[in-house]
């Protein structure tokens, strides 16, 4: 491995954005590009796998599933992977931490309410339209995601810090946004 791949604190020191990988997860190309100086860091190509893509034979799947299934189904975990792939472990996490975030967000739908903190806590999500359209896939269901802004907006409420009127904004900008850009008028 190069000897520039280094910890994520060692590069958070010098500014850098650090990714801490094994050895056999990266494949180095140490051709620079045209113009480039042999050794610069940013002319490397540097695939790392395993770090968001993961496959359904993953030995961590099967960990979660028997870390998570006295509290979650087997449906949800294989969902949250299926959306997040190895950051779903991220989004299982908060459901050890509270218990309470491990619940449905419908009982029609496998998400639960983690993803919603995830968005806000680890995605940057501001807007219940980044959080239902951009960062999960809830705005696909309970008629565009409508049906479940109760739920969320109770869970942002309780656990990021959101108020009563920032909730009644956000859901009339939701619904406003939906209306204008991705609800056909026939449905209206």
């Amino acid at each position: 491995v190069a000897d520039w791949l280094r910890s994520g604190a060692d590069l958070a020191a010098d500014g850098g954005v650090g990714v801490d990988v094994a050895a056999d997860d990266v494949e180095e190309v140490d051709q620079p590009a045209l113009g480039e100086e042999p050794g610069d860091r940013q002319a490397l190509l540097v695939q790392l796998r395993g770090q968001l893509e993961i496959l359904p034979s993953d030995r961590r799947i099967q960990q979660a599933i028997d870390d998570y299934a006295s509290t979650l189904s087997v449906h949800t975990i294989d969902h949250l992977f299926s959306i997040y792939g190895a950051k779903a472990l991220e989004v299982l996490a908060l459901t050890k931490e509270n218990h309470e975030l491990g619940e449905l967000i419908s009982s029609e739908l496998p998400d639960i309410k983690a993803q919603i903190v995830y968005a806000v806590d680890s995605e940057s999500a501001h807007t219940l339209v980044d959080i239902l359209r951009r960062r999960t896939t809830l705005a696909m269901n309970g008629h565009y995601g409508m049906d479940l802004l109760p739920v969320i907006t109770e869970t942002l409420q309780q656990y990021c810090g959101w108020t009563q009127s920032q909730s009644d904004r956000a859901c009339a900008d939701y619904r406003f946004f939906m209306e204008q850009n991705c609800i056909p008028d026939y449905q209206l």
